[in-house]
């Protein structure tokens, strides 16, 4: 297409571009007024471009400090929140309503299995993990329970090795930017792993069960104290510290109710977390600086029934949730820290002569501010 005005450059050409022919004809008759106008045209589209052009690096400027900034710290305190239902302080036992008779000791070595894709936010909605962030955990708890008497049992729960991987893959935009002190190249797409790996706290547990004329109804009194063995502090930016760093107690009342073939279970207990202390890496000093946090109280809850199907085995389905107030760390509430975490376990055991093995399957229901992830928990246990 031929320009209206000699000598136009592509704008007015384009701007003039299915013009009607009268508004050409009076385009042409402008004479030096056309060539100022092309003029002011050209100066008009330069400033356009210009402004588009720094929009475009600004945009991508601040994409960057998104991607480095504010979604892995969504990730992190989705997974901090996750912890306690990572298997950190999982006893078979009461999952599986029994207890340790008198003289009796049983031993308990399991492993645990999950991955998440997904968290739910603050308002129970669900998020894909931003930047394809994917988060795997495997864990080996072991546990010993032995019956003192008919009516009380003492043990201990440990997560020998807890395995903890968050990988991240994204593509940055800006020129001079860095993760956990590598510099990220401008315009390809980066594989990126933070990892912790390491035994986890220690929990002591002791259980009562209560005397009742009516032996279809059994209520027992459980008492949980974890101690903050496990590291809890990140010893660099691509460190993910296992532990939850601070010591807590759990009283939980339990009722197991037998209707052959058919046991049901109900259990409440408040878990009370009391101040501990993390060490804060600072990524430019690549210091660490101490500041005070208390994980935010809650309600535990476990509901569920089992069907004795033979005398080996046992098919069930357990329902668990937990509900956690606020984190406080530094004296502040931390945002979007309370947490509400609900899933089903069904599973099914398997038992011969004192030894017993079982699996369960990790399907998550509904949460908030939590991991929203899936998995499975096999566990082998012997009685003496």
């Amino acid at each position: 297409m031929e320009s209206v005005c000699s000598g136009g450059s592509p704008y007015s050409t384009a701007s003039m571009d299915g013009a009607p022919t009268s508004v050409r004809a009076v385009s042409s008759c402008l004479g030096d007024g056309c060539f100022l106008s092309r003029r002011l045209s050209e100066v008009a589209v330069r400033i356009v471009l210009l402004v588009t052009e720094w929009s475009v690096i600004t945009a991508g400027f601040v994409l960057a400090i998104t991607v480095f900034t504010a979604s892995p710290v969504v990730a992190d305190s989705a997974l901090v929140t996750s912890l306690p239902s990572l298997g950190m302080s999982v006893d078979v036992q009461k999952e599986a309503f029994t207890y340790a008779k008198k003289g009796v000791m049983t031993q308990d070595l399991g492993y645990l299995f999950r991955f998440a894709t997904q968290r739910y936010d603050d308002s129970g909605g669900i998020q894909d993990l931003e930047f394809n962030q994917d988060v795997l955990i495997q864990s080996i708890p072991y546990s010993v329970s032995y019956g003192l008497t008919d009516s009380l049992s003492l043990g201990f729960s440990l997560p020998v090795v807890t395995y903890i991987r968050q990988h991240l893959s994204l593509t940055n935009f800006a020129p001079g930017t860095e993760i956990a002190g590598i510099d990220l190249p401008v315009g390809q797409r980066i594989e990126i792993d933070r990892t912790g790996s390491e035994n986890g706290d220690l929990t002591l547990n002791a259980q009562y069960r209560f005397d009742n004329e009516n032996e279809s109804l059994k209520w027992h009194l459980l008492l949980d104290a974890r101690l903050p063995i496990a590291r809890n502090s990140p010893k660099n930016a691509s460190d993910i510290p296992v532990g939850q760093g601070n010591y807590s107690l759990t009283p939980s009342v339990q009722v197991v109710c037998d209707a052959d073939p058919l046991t049901y279970q109900l259990r409440l207990g408040y878990e009370y977390n009391f101040t501990g202390c993390i060490r804060v890496l600072d990524d430019e000093t690549s210091r660490h600086s101490s500041m005070s946090f208390t994980p935010g109280n809650g309600v535990d809850l476990v509901a569920g029934a089992r069907l004795q199907a033979n005398d080996h085995v046992v098919c069930r389905a357990l329902l668990l949730g937990s509900i956690r107030e606020a984190r406080v760390q530094g004296g502040l509430l931390v945002s979007n820290s309370s947490s509400v975490n609900v899933e089903l376990r069904p599973g099914i055991d398997f038992s011969s002569r004192g030894s017993r093995f079982s699996i369960e399957l990790l399907v998550p229901i509904t949460g908030k501010n939590t991991l929203r992830s899936t998995g499975a928990f096999f566990n082998y246990g012997y009685s003496l």
